[in-house]
């Protein structure tokens, strides 16, 4: 087995070029379905405030969006796929084909390329949407600005949160990419690994458990939370290529 192969567990080119191709697609499809779902809900706010505004509805009237500037739900749902696609293919593709995990029990030394390889090829799509989140988050912050008036804003959201529409989707997301990534090791041989199985499902669920759940009073509780879970999916992927394999 060659070293390049060992090392990146996804080296053909072929493969690598079609994913980054369909990535693009569809993260273009999820930035004009994220803009005009947030377009949409803009002018019906507006157009909402407006009517209350002509009746003389005695309340503070503002546009009430849920965050504004902090709404990406199809990127998240197509990175969440993206995560999921990687994690089988660099890992299942050569546990039934190529058996890798034989010859990483020969060359002991290739364990943490191994690792590492494996890291970034699930955590890719979670650096993609950072970047996509970012200019998002700028693209509705500008239109929100842009198209309500300054009286109409609502004050307590004031600067954009963009720890909570960013930041914490993405904690999210590399916990979820570690924990699928442990899962799927774990699947090879379940009886190896029984605990490391249920740790992987335990990060699975964690950001599903802190988010409705525990009601975290602030958002620095929940992202130190959800880092700790982190640390620990960190710790038994360690485990498991080092002790496990």
């Amino acid at each position: 087995m060659r070293e390049r192969k060992l090392e990146n567990g996804w080296s053909d080119r072929k493969t690598k070029r079609w994913f980054l191709w369909v990535a693009g697609v569809f993260y273009v499809i999820a930035w004009m379905m994220d803009a005009n779902r947030y377009v949409g809900r803009l002018e019906w706010e507006l157009f909402r405030v407006t009517e209350w505004r002509k009746a003389d509805v005695p309340l503070p009237i503002t546009v009430n969006l849920d965050v504004p500037g902090g709404n990406f739900l199809f990127g998240l749902i197509w990175a969440v796929v993206a995560v999921l696609y990687l994690a089988i293919t660099t890992v299942h593709r050569e546990s039934f084909k190529e058996n890798w995990y034989v010859t990483l029990r020969r060359i002991p030394d290739y364990r943490g390329k191994y690792l590492r390889a494996k890291l970034m090829a699930v955590l890719f799509p979670v650096a993609i949407y950072a970047v996509y989140g970012i200019l998002q988050w700028s693209f509705q912050r500008s239109m929100y600005r842009s198209r309500v008036p300054e009286a109409l804003r609502i004050q307590s959201v004031g600067p954009f949160t963009i720890a909570e529409a960013v930041l914490l989707p993405v904690v999210n997301l590399v916990l979820f990419a570690l924990a699928v990534l442990l899962l799927n090791f774990v699947l090879r041989n379940v009886k190896k690994d029984i605990i490391g199985g249920i740790v992987a499902i335990g990060g699975i669920g964690m950001p599903v458990f802190c988010s409705n759940v525990i009601n975290f009073p602030e958002l620095w509780q929940r992202v130190v939370a959800l880092s700790g879970a982190i640390g620990i999916e960190m710790m038994f992927l360690v485990r498991h290529v080092y002790r496990k394999l």
